[in-house]
């Protein structure tokens, strides 16, 4: 899992970098599993970025198994079982 959340550069790209803070955020219970997840354009406003990237990043969280899009709201939180 660690090899989807950062590359091999100093500088991991934004999108990775709002799956970390996510991530983290998820994994230290500040948001809790079942709890909507920010919208694109607020994690864009938050993180200072496009839409697209905001949403990679959404998408990369859900590939790793923390987050689930559900039609017609954001994605919300999972926290998957080891």
């Amino acid at each position: 899992m660690s090899e989807l959340l950062h590359d091999d550069d100093d500088q991991p790209p934004l999108y990775v970098e709002i799956c970390q803070f996510y991530f983290r955020q998820i994994t230290e219970g500040a948001i809790r599993p079942g709890e909507l997840l920010p919208a694109a354009h607020r994690v864009a406003e938050k993180h200072e970025t496009s839409i697209s990237t905001a949403r990679r990043g959404l998408k990369l969280l859900a590939k790793i198994g923390f987050a689930q899009l559900v039609p017609g709201y954001p994605y919300i939180a999972l926290h998957p079982e080891p």
